[in-house]
């Protein structure tokens, strides 16, 4: 179960690091990220990826996120926006096997 809070902790440090002003949505992945950490109910387990599933895409969510570094970042946006989509990607795929979807 490791590697879906490792995923949120990356895209909540991409965030970050890029300035993205949504800190709310940022500090939102790091709870989901310390709620899998530390749950032992499965129950538990399963609202928190099931809402996790819930913004991953549509309207307001992780993929309508478009990054622009600062100007003093060394991440070029192109590259910000594709390490995003690729976390992203990964993020769907291991929520959805998670859930048996």
């Amino acid at each position: 179960m490791a590697e879906i809070p490792s995923i949120l902790l990356k895209i909540a440090q991409l965030l970050e690091d890029c300035d993205y002003a949504d800190h709310k949505k940022i500090v939102c992945l790091k709870q989901w990220a310390n709620d899998l950490l530390s749950t032992s109910s499965e129950h538990a387990e399963l609202e928190t990826l099931a809402a996790i599933q819930g913004v991953i895409a549509g309207m307001n969510s992780l993929s309508d996120i478009y990054l622009s570094p600062p100007a003093c970042s060394s991440t070029p946006k192109s590259e910000a926006n594709q390490m995003l989509s690729k976390l992203i990607i990964d993020l769907d795929r291991c929520v959805r096997r998670k859930l048996g979807l």
